[in-house]
């Protein structure tokens, strides 16, 4: 992007380096001087590559001026996004302005500066290149080993699929995917399916160099063998973010219907594998999907990645589906719609709450991807 040509005049920390790029800390205010480009200066815009390590509060607002004039304006979201603004270039450079509506102060560790957004890089670009994706969802089988299906899958319950359900990549589409793989940041292997259950996944984690690429996918962890482990580590997966949405067994078995020890076992073992391997990949996160059922376990869930050896924890809520449906499991009985929970109601707010003090207690990288949470 030509980032080493930017001129950073103010309002920047020093660069860092991340896993797989450079980036720098801005704090409220800074400004930047970027030269212009080459062509069609009337039809150029700005693209800036930017994110935040703060995912549990309020996004930034961020506001742009070029050589005085407001440009626009963007929610910056967590993680590493691209936000482009049009830009009318008149000069052979632009004078960049940058301003946020609020900063961060680090609540998990002895950083207590005052930062803003992480920005990874800012360039002008003309329309005629606009800049290629830097992701990539390939859904690798669309198989799953949880039968019957979890309660709220709705995709399986519901069949909306079943045409393409229990299929693999089909080898020959991906033989024409291979050779652009390298042109991706990151790269996701997971869909419907459980990555782990299909036949290619490790024939295409093989194919990708995970020094360039960061690769991740999610798992519901039930047939995560030594074996299978053990490839994880040698090949360089990024992350794998385990699916468990409880954190009993007793919870566990009614809503994902299948053995709790055998997939915290698995986790464990992970876990084990990576310190024997002297390994700092992959990443393990587990995921835990809030409903009427389970929100109570929240905290809890907290500890137990923490005792499998995992370093984050996601938080989410079940997707507001426009069918409903029931699932009677035993003595247990899951409606989608009355699963769904009030996410201002005292007890959940308190329990999430829970949640975040938990994870600031024990080191853990919490996320919480609920609205207004």
């Amino acid at each position: 992007m030509g980032e080493q040509a930017v001129r950073y005049i103010s309002g920047w920390y020093p660069e860092e380096r991340g896993e797989f790029h450079a980036f720098r800390w801005m704090r409220k205010e800074a400004a930047v001087e970027i030269p212009a480009a080459a062509a069609r200066r009337s039809k150029s815009y700005l693209m800036l590559v930017a994110g935040h390590a703060f995912p549990n509060g309020p996004n930034p607002l961020l506001k742009l001026r070029a050589d005085g004039k407001a440009l626009g304006e963007a929610e910056i979201r967590p993680a590493k996004n691209v936000y482009l603004f049009p830009l009318r270039l008149r000069e052979d450079s632009v004078h960049l302005e940058l301003r946020l509506d609020r900063i961060f102060q680090s609540t998990q560790s002895d950083d207590h500066r005052e930062m803003g957004i992480c920005v990874y890089g800012i360039a002008t670009h003309s329309l005629k290149s606009p800049p290629p994706p830097t992701s990539m969802e390939l859904e690798t089988t669309t198989i799953c080993d949880i039968n019957p299906p979890c309660v709220m899958c709705y995709t399986r319950m519901l069949h909306t699929r079943e045409e393409k359900e229990g299929r693999n990549l089909d080898e020959a589409a991906f033989d024409k995917i291979a050779p652009h793989l390298r042109d991706f940041e990151v790269i996701s292997l997971h869909g419907i399916g459980e990555p782990l259950a299909g036949k290619n996944l490790f024939t295409i984690l093989k194919s990708i160099d995970s020094h360039k690429t960061k690769v991740q996918f999610n798992s519901n962890g039930l047939n995560l063998s030594e074996e299978k482990s053990r490839e994880l580590v040698k090949n360089g997966l990024s992350l794998i973010n385990f699916s468990v949405d409880a954190a009993t067994a007793e919870t566990y078995q009614r809503i994902r219907r299948v053995d709790f020890h055998r997939v915290v076992a698995n986790i464990r073992r992970l876990s084990e594998i990576k310190k024997e391997m002297s390994a700092r990949r992959p990443v393990i996160e587990m995921n835990m999907t809030l409903m009427r059922s389970n929100f109570e376990e929240a905290g809890q869930f907290v500890y137990l990645a923490r005792d499998l050896g995992a370093e984050r924890v996601s938080l989410g809520v079940l997707n507001r589906h426009f069918e409903d449906y029931t699932v009677k499991s035993g003595d247990f009985v899951f409606q989608y719609h009355q699963e769904i929970i009030g996410l201002n109601s005292a007890a959940f707010r308190a329990k999430i709450q829970e949640a975040r003090e938990s994870a600031r207690t024990l080191g853990i990288d919490l996320s919480i991807n609920i609205p207004g949470a």
